[in-house]
């Protein structure tokens, strides 16, 4: 047990060893920088969710197409745009 105690002691001091430019605090502060990861991990957060919530908006839009048997009104709009783009 005082062995796993060790190592797992050295493994953490090594670690602010490795990682002592990141850890300089008064240099972040003085030049304003963000200390956590709180704003980055909001901005993936939102991104995921944009995306997710337009391709769930689109699956419900299509399912209910599909469901109210108007399936092939939606393939032939669909079809008829793709002349009007491409052409």
């Amino acid at each position: 047990m005082q062995r796993q105690k060790g190592k797992k002691l050295l493994r953490e001091r090594d670690y602010f060893f490795r990682n002592q430019k990141r850890l300089n605090y008064e240099y972040i502060k003085n030049e304003n920088l963000p200390i956590g990861s709180g704003a980055m991990e909001s901005a993936i957060r939102r991104l995921i969710n944009m995306s997710l919530k337009e391709i769930a908006e689109g699956m419900i839009m299509l399912k209910s197409y599909f469901k109210s048997g108007r399936w092939d009104m939606l393939k032939r709009l669909a079809l008829s745009s793709k002349h009007l783009i491409e052409g």
